[in-house]
């Protein structure tokens, strides 16, 4: 887009008027060739003389739902991704980028989303894993989309369109390039990312680093390119510390500073406490499962620990100590009591911190976990009262003689 210089002199000024009266004038309906030179050569003029200039134009990109799904589906947490092919998930996010404003306040092209979002999907399907793949990432953005609708987070990410940016594209890159083994495991194995990352949350390092190459691989003028230095630093410290507060071994933390925001009531006190409160947002929705339906989380309980499974497997071949649930057969019976133990220690505290948090909007996420592990506790009985007879119709020890 071509506009006349407000600053420019008067004479100056007397030109371009010239300049948009030649393209209005009729001439150019009788001869179009003639006329569309004068123009072009008036243009070139104009620009040489600092009479014009560019500016770019707004950003107006189009995305869509899936057919058969609105953004009621979007925002509730009946929808099953595990339903979804990759592309629908894909566009799914397109939609939310958009429908949420960071497209058109970050000057955000489509094409460099969709770029964006094909390296981070490769980047989940690299390693061929079943539970760290592209469906769990979708899980963990959803969440955070579900989530975005609570009053006191949907008005910190009106006001703060940054911190809302830093934090779905954390939740994109969260577990990038997931080998499905643990830290532990890598450690123990001397994996060359232990020693890259010397032991330090090394997965959670590794997401973080490879979530900053996709970005500069594929959209390093938009994310963040466009923005002032400061903004840079903000955006990307927020992404990393976010991705690494989703190791498990600080989950115990997250859940206390999440107690100590409830006891000072954060919504008086956002500008403080914001840098503490997303990756707990995060490190929420990364575990998030046991707040859907029974039909999405068992099938992902099953899923995890395929792959705990498959790693106990290996750190039998390679002499290496095992954990004792990682060696349990992903079979619903047997995982029972560890999902059980899970969601009581794990998921419910750190739900009811967020929950304490948000005022009691997520209320609902709180008492489907509770309908989840009443139906691992019934698996645990129904085992228990399978096994019963068994025991009683085994033969009696004979006595010794």
């Amino acid at each position: 887009v071509l506009v006349a210089d407000s600053n420019m002199a008067e004479s100056s000024k007397a030109f371009v008027t010239q300049f948009f009266a030649e393209i209005a004038h009729k001439e150019l309906q009788v001869s179009m060739k003639p006329a569309a030179e004068k123009v072009l050569n008036l243009v070139k003029t104009a620009l040489s003389l600092g009479m014009l200039k560019k500016t770019q134009t707004e950003v107006v990109p189009e995305a869509h739902l899936p057919a058969g799904f609105s953004p009621q589906d979007m925002a509730g947490m009946e929808l099953n991704f595990l339903e979804l092919s990759n592309g629908e998930m894909r566009d799914m996010v397109e939609w939310v980028f958009v429908s949420t404003g960071l497209t058109s306040t970050f000057s955000i092209p489509l094409p460099v989303l969709k770029g964006f979002l094909e390296a981070i999907e490769g980047a989940y399907t690299k390693n061929g894993v079943v539970y760290h793949n592209f469906q769990h990432c979708f899980q963990t953005f959803h969440g955070i989309y579900h989530m975005s609708h609570a009053p006191l987070l949907s008005s910190i990410f009106k006001s703060e369109p940054l911190l809302w940016l830093a934090l779905i594209v954390a939740a994109l890159g969260h577990d990038t390039e997931h080998p499905g083994q643990s830290n532990g495991f890598l450690m123990a194995s001397s994996h060359e990312l232990a020693i890259m990352y010397n032991d330090q949350s090394v997965l959670e390092n590794h997401h973080a680093a490879t979530t900053f190459r996709l970005l500069r691989d594929t959209a390093p003028e938009i994310f963040p390119g466009q923005m002032a230095t400061d903004k840079k630093k903000m955006f990307r410290k927020t992404v990393i510390s976010t991705i690494l507060a989703t190791d498990l071994s600080r989950s115990s933390n997250v859940v206390q500073e999440l107690q100590v925001m409830a006891d000072e009531r954060v919504e008086e006190h956002v500008e403080e406490w914001v840098h503490q409160l997303l990756p707990a947002l995060l490190h929420a929705a990364d575990t998030d499962h046991p707040t859907r339906p029974w039909v999405v989380h068992s099938a992902m309980s099953l899923r995890i620990s395929e792959e705990f499974f498959a790693q106990s497997q290996q750190e039998a071949e390679l002499g290496l100590p095992s954990l004792q649930f990682m060696s349990v057969p992903p079979v619903m019976e047997q995982i029972a009591p560890m999902q059980v133990s899970f969601l009581q220690f794990v998921v419910v505290p750190l739900w009811d911190g967020i929950n304490q948090v948000v005022n009691g909007a997520f209320q609902e996420r709180l008492d489907q976990i509770q309908v989840n592990k009443g139906k691992w506790q019934a698996e645990v009985q129904a085992a228990i009262a399978a096994a019963a007879p068994a025991e009683e119709e085994a033969p009696a020890e004979a006595a010794p003689a």
